[in-house]
């Protein structure tokens, strides 16, 4: 069970400017997705709710939030409030006891959410070879040191080209202004989601007139997706009925993954999940694939985090796993001057430790 006011002053404590709102009853924030009240810190709209009691046994809801600018919301899980605080927290029954009542509550609901839907947009066959889409191949196989064909990119739900897959896959409906889509589709390389709602974009040139740019974009073929199936996943081969063990690689992003199939892997696609979590949410992007798949517990999970994740928080999040038997692995990429997998063979010394 989780105490209202053991996380009330946890919140209190750790947030600048976090208040009380609604007689006591939620903590006011200011909100991690939209980064509101950035003129007056006190002006936030990220409200928590502290509900008298959490009980596993009956059920009861677990904390939510819900920011009344970009109105975002949601359950309040411990990973999420570990991404809020950047990881960095020694308060590990906290973190747990959210995860724990996260993962049953969503257990008991059958919710629209929890239905995976794949979309009917492909890669395959879309592009044109132009010179342009010849130099972000280029930009993949000199990044990642490996030797990916055109047929081989296009297979693994590589965008070479925003515009060109629209016009491919018939969608007519553009959800962003036509100048960034010609930016996107000029300097950007792309990965489609595994349900094909959602594509994320990576900058892939050092032109000049993009240098203020962000590195990521992320493009919603789907306007109203679920953003729980927005993870880039490369396709593999997976027999659930096989004895041998299912692996399940987690990195942070699509370089990462594509250099640990290809690098690490030798192209190891049988009874092989490579997922990229689009940040540092590894737990979920693990949680979504084996709810997609229906996974038996019959898997081993790798993770392999950035530099700047410990592996005490990586420890925290996978306990759920850890405590009913499952392997998990930390992966480090110990090379020096290196944070990630998503580089070179030659620049990738793998250290792992179970946990």
């Amino acid at each position: 069970m989780l105490d209202k006011n053991k996380l009330k002053q946890f919140l209190l404590s750790n947030f600048p400017n976090a208040r009380l709102a609604s007689g006591g009853k939620e903590v006011v924030i200011r909100c991690p997705f939209c980064g509101d009240s950035q003129k007056d810190m006190r002006d936030a709209h990220f409200y928590i709710g502290l509900q008298e009691e959490y009980d596993f046994e009956n059920n009861q809801s677990p904390p939510k939030y819900h920011c009344f600018l970009c109105n975002k919301g949601g359950i309040l899980t411990g990973e999420l409030l570990l991404q809020m605080l950047d990881y960095s927290t020694d308060e590990e029954s906290l973190i747990c006891d959210l995860n724990i009542l996260a993962n049953k509550y969503s257990s008991t609901k059958t919710t629209k959410s929890k239905l995976f839907t794949k979309y009917n947009y492909t890669t395959i066959g879309c592009i044109e070879k132009t010179s342009l889409d010849l130099e972000k191949l280029d930009y993949i196989n000199n990044r990642l040191g490996i030797n990916l064909t055109i047929d081989q990119a296009l297979q693994d739900k590589i965008v070479f080209n925003l515009l060109y897959f629209l016009n491919y896959n018939g969608i007519t409906k553009i959800n962003i202004p036509n100048n960034e889509v010609d930016t996107i589709s000029n300097y950007f390389i792309g990965f489609l989601s595994i349900d094909n709602s959602s594509i994320l974009f990576r900058k892939c040139s050092n032109n000049e007139n993009i240098k203020s740019l962000k590195r990521y974009k992320k493009y919603k073929i789907i306007s109203n997706d679920i953003e729980g199936f927005n993870y880039y996943c490369l396709p593999t081969k997976i027999n659930s009925m096989s004895t041998d063990p299912i692996h399940i690689h987690v990195a942070e992003g699509p370089f990462d993954i594509l250099s640990i199939c290809y690098n690490l892997n030798h192209n190891n696609r049988d009874n092989q999940i490579y997922i990229s979590a689009g940040g540092k949410s590894y737990y979920n992007a693990v949680y979504t694939i084996i709810t997609i798949l229906k996974l038996s517990p019959n898997i081993v999970i790798h993770v392999y985090p950035d530099n700047d994740v410990l592996d005490k928080i990586i420890r925290l999040n996978f306990k759920k796993f850890t405590d009913v038997g499952i392997s998990v692995y930390i992966h480090r990429n110990i090379f020096e001057g290196e944070k990630d997998f998503g580089v070179r063979m030659d620049r990738i010394n793998n250290s792992y430790i179970k946990i």
